[in-house]
């Protein structure tokens, strides 16, 4: 039997997919980019520009930042909705959403990423990518049919039946998201990240208030705006944020390519 939906399915399918893109990403660059390091977002492509460890970091960077804003979009949704999150039936969309939206955004990225752009792959270490890529394939299969599923269950509820779950996994999903951006945003475990600040901020100016916050410069490119940044142990975002900078990426390894280009 089809699922009996509320008002305004739609748009909790739309807020949930949005949020679940936004995890499914932050999931993608937090674990395989920063804390397994199995892949950069342009781990694939060949040529020397590529080589750079520079590029490579800003690149992932940048696609943070662009789950940032699909983040900001999906929370900004939710607000929209926060009048009928304790519908009965809200919180069961806004889950199947979020998976649904996450399953997706693995599927779009095996496809499109891996086999016909070739920007990178699961395990570039591996001396059989094509089985990382697969098994990357069908846990988006899997998600998107596990949301799929959850939305065709009917809800079993009427107007002023048990209510208030949309409510308790909008608080959910408020809390995790922004979690996920802080965690890919941090310094990594050897106290480095990669900001990135006005182009042609002199490079005095930027060790000046590095040094402010009790860090310590240690590349960068006054040109490009990108430096690297060494902080002392429990340096938070809001610390970089002090600098007037835009942290791009977390954990930044072999720190040393940078020296003497």
């Amino acid at each position: 039997m089809a699922a009996s939906r509320p008002d305004g399915s739609a748009a909790g399918l739309w807020a949930g997919g949005l949020l679940g893109v936004a995890l499914g990403g932050f999931f993608d660059g937090i674990l395989l980019h920063q804390v397994l390091q199995w892949h950069h977002l342009l781990s694939g492509l060949e040529g020397e520009p590529w080589r750079d460890l520079r590029v490579q970091v800003l690149a992932d960077g940048l696609f943070h930042a662009a789950l940032y804003g699909i983040a900001v979009a999906g929370l900004a949704q939710l607000w929209r909705l926060r009048g009928r999150l304790a519908w009965p039936g809200m919180g069961r969309i806004l889950a199947a959403g979020v998976l649904i939206g996450s399953g997706l955004w693995h599927l779009v990225d095996a496809v499109v990423s891996h086999w016909l752009l070739g920007l990178h792959h699961i395990r570039m270490d591996s001396g059989n990518r094509l089985l990382w890529d697969l098994l990357f394939f069908v846990l988006g299969l899997a998600l998107t049919a596990a949301g799929v599923r959850l939305l065709r269950i009917p809800s079993g509820g009427k107007a002023g039946g048990k209510a208030g779950g949309g409510g308790r996994v909008a608080l959910l999903l408020a809390l995790l998201v922004p979690v996920a951006a802080g965690v890919a945003a941090r310094p990594g475990g050897n106290g480095m990240s990669l900001l990135l600040t006005p182009r042609d901020l002199p490079a005095t100016v930027v060790l000046q208030r590095v040094a402010a916050l009790d860090g310590r410069l240690v590349d960068g490119d006054a040109a490009s705006g990108v430096w690297i940044v060494r902080w002392p142990d429990g340096t938070g975002l809001a610390r970089q944020l002090g600098l007037g900078a835009v942290p791009l990426a977390g954990p930044v390894l072999g720190a040393g390519c940078f020296q003497g280009r």
